[in-house]
């Protein structure tokens, strides 16, 4: 169930689903947002996200920035489920995950991911989002 909701197609804004539809359209880049971040669709508003792998620390650290381009989280990501750490290559973000927020990052292989700083009120948010679906 987990792996369906991160890979859904269904996109929480109808005018993103219709951009992306018709014409793959992806709103420009703002200042200062790095170009390797991944547009992501919201219901209200959009944000980017990016994520890499810190070999020296051992660790996988991610990104969000808001439409405008401030950043919303700098931190150490943890996988949700507990397992470990996702291999470099698979940190590949799934732009219209479901359960995708600015403090959620789902992955293209159905994994999420959640900051360290504050994992156990994310952890709790994705627990009540799958208990409600």
């Amino acid at each position: 169930m987990l792996k369906r909701l991160c890979l859904s197609s269904i996109l929480s804004s109808v005018a993103s689903v219709a951009c992306l539809i018709s014409s793959g359209c992806t709103p420009a880049r703002p200042k200062g947002v790095p170009g390797d971040t991944t547009w992501i669709p919201g219901g209200k508003t959009d944000w980017w996200e990016r994520c890499a792998y810190v070999e020296n620390q051992d660790v996988d650290k991610c990104q969000t920035f808001n439409a405008v381009g401030a950043t919303i989280e700098d931190d150490v990501y943890l996988p949700y489920d507990g397992g470990r750490l996702p291999l470099p290559s698979e940190l590949a973000i799934d732009p219209s995950a479901r359960l995708a927020g600015p403090y959620v990052i789902c992955l293209r292989n159905g994994r999420i991911l959640l900051p360290q700083s504050h994992f156990a009120s994310q952890k709790k948010f994705v627990d009540d989002e799958l208990k409600a679906r």
